[in-house]
């Protein structure tokens, strides 16, 4: 499924229904409807009845995207689902111009950007090529069960299916009738699945553990139980909307598991349990991209590693290379080059308690989102020392990233850290005779040397870059808040050198 994020869409009209249920096909005035791009009603070329909704392709430079959709929870009598599997299928019909043409579901959340944000998930798609469409052609996919669950939903979100196109050359018109939605009535509850990962009686590697099981064609949810006594669920226990978990897994320890799939008629009843044990070898949970299209990791330059990737694979493996070498309450930089768009996000992780899972709270660093995504990344002082590891992660799209399982597009790396004690008084690693000062500032921060100083960044703790400035040897930072932050200056050289600020 590929996914794009648009900034906006433009809303034509304003006790619910259970399950999606919506033939469209432009004859009468319909609530719900929503675009983006350009559209309207059109009266001379249609599938079936009088009407269809045409949208031009344009012309101009660049990537052209149009599309049109029904907003379930927009309607007069909005309509919701129950997660069952939902089909769509839609007829088109075009003049000139080339491009590709998607059926999608379109997610509304409120809490991106100051108005919002449509992300859009496509499941079905048609390359067109940029002779005319004179006849009346469909084009159809479903959206599994599972999928589409308004449970999972924030407040104020809400779910839309359509279309959406993708110009490639030339200009035209699209038009599109007979949109049929319709999502499976299921009356009874699913079936038990069975667990593929881990097997009955297993040994498996310690650490962050993928679980996986198949999936139950009309299961909207999982409920999953891992514990260390027969029926318990002391390790984990709660819903997962797709086949797989990362579960923690102590060393040498025996372990009981349970999936049981859940719709909105109930759970399965009878699902077997497995037992399984774990060595003393640490494992990680693996994780990658299925395509390096769009999205993909160039270099990573990290306190001494210097590596470019080799492939188009969605997972590189460098554990073997020579290791990154840092010492606990360093601070240091990190780029990743990457070749994208502004969408993408970059994130770093460092297993620094060397448990084999990647913790989001403590062992995370999310860079800057651009052509070559930057942050610094600070040792803790009580990181375990001796080798661990540390995974880089890249991929389309702004929403929360996990460090383990499969997604579409971007690409994963992973790397060895070895942290050491620290070798120096200072808890500055970076050596120079540059200085900053007064530290702590109030709200002026000096700097004894500009001179090769490319440009300046400053940094919160947890990586996030808050301001990026031309050198000076002055810096205004009365508008940051008070706290700890990590100052950057990007050399002409193309060394980096990166220092702690504390402001009052």
């Amino acid at each position: 499924m590929k996914k794009f994020l648009l900034s906006c869409f433009l809303a034509l009209g304003i006790g619910a229904s259970a399950q999606y249920n919506i033939l469209e096909n432009f004859d009468t005035p319909s609530d719900g409807r929503i675009f983006f791009g350009n559209g309207s009603a059109n009266t001379t070329v249609f599938c079936s009845g009088t009407t269809s909704w045409a949208a031009n392709i344009a012309s101009t430079a660049g990537t052209t995207q149009v599309g049109y959709a029904i907003s379930f929870a927009d309607k007069a009598v909005p309509q919701t689902t129950t997660g069952q599997k939902v089909s769509v299928s839609v007829n088109y019909r075009k003049t000139d111009g080339a491009g590709t043409l998607y059926l999608a579901y379109f997610v509304f959340d409120p809490l991106t950007g100051p108005s919002g944000q449509w992300s859009v998930t496509t499941f079905a798609t048609k390359s067109l090529a940029a002779a005319p469409v004179t006849t009346c052609t469909p084009l159809s996919g479903t959206i599994p069960a599972g999928v589409l669950d308004e449970a999972n939903l924030a407040p104020g979100s809400k779910f839309a299916i359509g279309t959406f196109f993708v110009r490639s050359s030339g200009a035209g018109v699209l038009y599109i009738d007979d949109l049929s939605i319709v999502e499976d009535v299921v009356v009874s509850p699913p079936a038990c699945t069975t667990v593929t990962n881990p097997a009955q009686g297993a040994t498996v590697p310690y650490g962050q553990y993928i679980m996986t099981w198949t999936a139950v064609p009309t299961a909207t949810k999982y409920q999953v139980n891992v514990g260390t006594t027969s029926g318990g669920n002391d390790v984990f226990t709660g819903f997962v909307s797709g086949t797989s978990k990362a579960i923690p897994l102590a060393a040498s320890s025996n372990y009981f598991a349970t999936v049981i799939p859940v719709n909105g008629n109930g759970p399965a009843t009878g699902c077997t349990e497995v037992a399984f044990s774990t060595s003393n070898v640490l494992g990680y949970c693996s994780a990658g991209a299925t395509s390096t299209s769009y999205e993909k990791i160039s270099k990573v330059l990290f306190a001494g590693i210097n590596n470019a990737s080799t492939s188009t694979a969605g997972y590189e493996d460098f554990t073997a290379l020579a290791p990154a070498l840092v010492e606990r309450d360093g601070i240091y930089p990190v780029i990743v080059d990457i070749s994208g768009f502004d969408s993408d996000t970059t994130v770093v992780w460092i297993d620094y308690n060397q448990d084999g899972a990647f913790d989001d709270a403590t062992e995370k660093v999310t860079l800057t989102s651009a052509a070559s995504a930057t942050g610094n990344i600070t040792i803790p002082s009580a990181a375990k020392l001796g080798n661990t590891r540390m995974r880089v992660k890249m991929y389309y799209g702004t929403a929360n990233p996990t460090a383990c399982g499969t997604f579409t597009f971007g690409q994963v790396e992973d790397y060895t850290v070895t942290i050491k004690e620290p070798t120096m008084a200072t808890s500055n690693v970076v050596k120079s005779s540059v200085s900053i000062y007064p530290n702590p500032f109030q709200d002026v921060l000096k700097i004894s040397e500009v001179k090769g100083v490319k440009s300046i960044s400053v940094s919160d703790v947890s990586g996030r870059q808050v301001k990026n400035l031309k050198p000076s040897a002055e810096l205004n930072l009365s508008d940051l808040k008070t706290g700890l932050y990590i100052v950057t200056l990007q050399m002409e050289d193309g060394t980096i050198q990166s220092f702690k600020a504390i402001k009052k």
